[in-house]
């Protein structure tokens, strides 16, 4: 090819593209202030690519937003990073990203990882809902979605979702899972070495003030959310209706246990506020008013 005779608007015109470098003014009235500029032509309407030194600008050339702006393909032509820049979504493996950041994988391995090797703080995943309501029960942190319906979930106001814990048998070996008075997660042990000032239970003749009751629960209400597979289920809003869930329990009444003196460790609270009872702390309490209670009738007994 003879090049002598050739200029950048023959270039462009003929095989449509243009390399630019410098700034300054064309033929075509396109203003040439970075570093660098691909442009398919200089009519205005279509794509380039423009580098300058503190940014990366990928738009039409008349400056509208356009529905896949940057796409990075394997030489097999599969899409491995797209950017729509209608929506400014971003994708991993797709083409079509329908959310901010969307990565898809079909090699049965893992999606995504996220590894922080700082030795002192090697934080991992923030996610902020400061902007919205936290006792929103359809505002998800976390969804975990199958072909059919959210498996897991966990919600912006603290709930957590999981449908399979009554499917699944929980082995032959099994730990209560408590939550203490901050939220956090764990299981109460009973080992001596976790322990200080043991001594025998005092006596618990208070625990005979304590008025057993049967009731129902208050129903919880819901609302309906329809699903990513465009399925609708029902999420409880963390309120309750005043109507009774038909279904008969056993317990006792929390505000009516504060009143016993005594029972004070039986007590839970959100803060400064009474919220519940803890139950399993009976425990050892009736198995010391059954020994008082197996003396008594072998003394009888041999009396």
């Amino acid at each position: 090819m003879a090049t002598g005779t050739l200029t950048g608007t023959t270039i462009a015109s003929t095989y449509k593209s243009l390399l630019r470098i410098g700034s300054g003014s064309s033929a075509d009235n396109t203003v040439l202030d970075a570093d660098l500029q691909i442009v398919e032509d200089g009519d205005g309407n279509n794509s380039c690519l423009q580098l300058s030194t503190d940014q990366v600008l990928v738009k039409d050339a008349s400056g509208t937003d356009v529905a896949s702006c940057f796409e990075v393909q394997d030489k097999d032509g599969t899409v491995c990073l797209s950017v729509n820049g209608t929506n400014n979504n971003v994708g991993i493996g797709t083409a079509a990203p329908t959310i901010k950041l969307t990565v898809t994988e079909s090699a049965g391995s893992r999606v995504a990882s996220f590894i922080n090797s700082h030795a002192a703080a090697p934080y991992g995943i923030l996610i902020d809902y400061s902007n919205d309501d936290p006792n929103g029960a359809g505002n998800s942190f976390i969804d975990c979605d199958d072909s059919s319906a959210t498996r897991f979930a966990l919600l912006s106001n603290g709930q957590i979702k999981s449908v399979v814990h009554y499917a699944t048998a929980a082995g032959s070996t099994q730990t209560a899972l408590y939550v203490d008075d901050s939220g956090f997660f764990g299981k109460v042990t009973s080992l001596r070495e976790h322990k200080k000032k043991i001594s025998d239970m005092e006596d618990i003749s208070w625990l005979y003030n304590i008025r057993p009751v049967n009731f129902e629960y208050k129903v919880r209400e819901t609302e309906e959310r329809i699903n990513r597979k465009g399925k609708s289920e029902q999420w409880p809003t963390g309120k309750w209706l005043n109507e009774a869930d038909g279904i008969k329990q056993y317990g006792v009444i929390a505000e009516e246990v504060a009143e016993v003196s005594g029972a004070e460790s039986l007590l839970e609270y959100d803060g400064d506020t009474l919220s519940g009872v803890s139950y399993h702390k009976f425990v050892p309490i009736l198995v010391k008013a059954i020994q008082e209670l197996s003396a008594k009738v072998e003394a009888l007994e041999n009396a």
